[in-house]
């Protein structure tokens, strides 16, 4: 039984790292598409507006 557990110690590490790594790629698809969409549809904003 001693040979088997450096590969399950070994693989302890591997589903977080996986988990991680697709929060990471899905926050960052998420953000580009913001981006995007930011860029695309700008709004014109006066920086004074006169309120009468």
């Amino acid at each position: 039984m001693s040979q088997h557990e450096p590969t399950r110690k070994a693989r302890y590490w591997l589903g977080p790292l996986l988990v991680g790594a697709c929060l990471a790629t899905g926050y960052g698809i998420t953000k580009r598409i913001d981006s995007f969409q930011g860029f695309f549809h700008q709004r014109q904003i006066t920086p004074f507006d006169i309120i009468k």
